[in-house]
């Protein structure tokens, strides 16, 4: 679960320019810090030393249940009607394609949830077996 949150972490300071941090950004969050990946220098911190968690455990939950399960990066499938369930999402058209780790990176560093369900399709485990799986995790590091 470490190894998510900070991988997480590193993707996210890697894909976010540093112009986006200046001095006069507000940010309205409990906690955050934002650093350099390429020297480790802080950039941001507000309360960084503070224990939280992440914003969105569930799908770094789900992250770890995929990965245990050995997805098929390179697997190519479509984000189909059924993984759309509102909230967060990756705009994609009905015939599209897409390589599993690509929407991976969309359901962690964008947070959808039609990708989120999609990723399902990368395991070779059915949706229910699959979510026992994301929930016995969940229950397992404390989430509920």
């Amino acid at each position: 679960m470490k190894k998510i949150i900070i991988g997480a972490i590193i993707i996210l300071g890697s894909i976010v320019p540093l112009h986006a941090f200046a001095s006069d950004t507000v940010i309205r969050s409990a906690a955050a810090i934002v650093t350099d990946t390429a020297t480790g220098r802080i950039i941001y911190s507000k309360e960084s030393s503070a224990m939280r968690a992440p914003a969105s455990l569930t799908k770094l939950v789900t992250a770890l249940v995929l990965f245990d399960n050995k997805p098929e990066m390179d697997r190519v499938i479509s984000v189909i009607k059924a993984d759309e369930v509102g909230g967060g999402r990756f705009g994609s058209k009905p015939t599209s394609t897409y390589y599993c780790k690509d929407l991976i990176a969309a359901s962690l560093m964008a947070s959808t949830n039609n990708t989120t369900n999609a990723i399902v399709r990368c395991t070779d485990l059915s949706r229910d077996e699959f979510i026992a799986q994301n929930e016995f995790e969940g229950a397992r590091v404390g989430w509920h």
